[in-house]
């Protein structure tokens, strides 16, 4: 999957690097989730980095083999509780 863009802002605001981002898309305990109130294209992924911080990194596809990442941070107590019972890790 190629990132064809970010939301800076969001980014910047929360402390993560394209480099995390891409930590997270590289590694082995990745899930992705859907969003509520947000249409189909676009969906919650939540993984480690390899420094071991658990990130959600919200996409959107704009095509079948791209995306665009408007928001990123340190993962929030849902997607955490998500992420662990994906995982059972709670």
């Amino acid at each position: 999957m190629r990132i064809i863009g970010y939301n800076w802002d969001s980014l910047n605001r929360h402390g993560v690097t394209a480099e995390l981002i891409d930590e997270v898309f590289a590694g082995s305990m990745v899930s992705y989730f859907s969003i509520e109130d947000a249409d189909d294209t676009c969906e919650m992924l939540v993984g480690f980095t390899l420094n071991e911080r658990l990130l959600e990194v919200g996409i959107r596809y704009r095509s079948a083999d791209s995306i665009y990442v408007f928001h990123a941070q340190s993962v929030s107590p849902q997607y955490r509780r998500m992420f662990e019972e994906d995982w059972k890790l709670g």
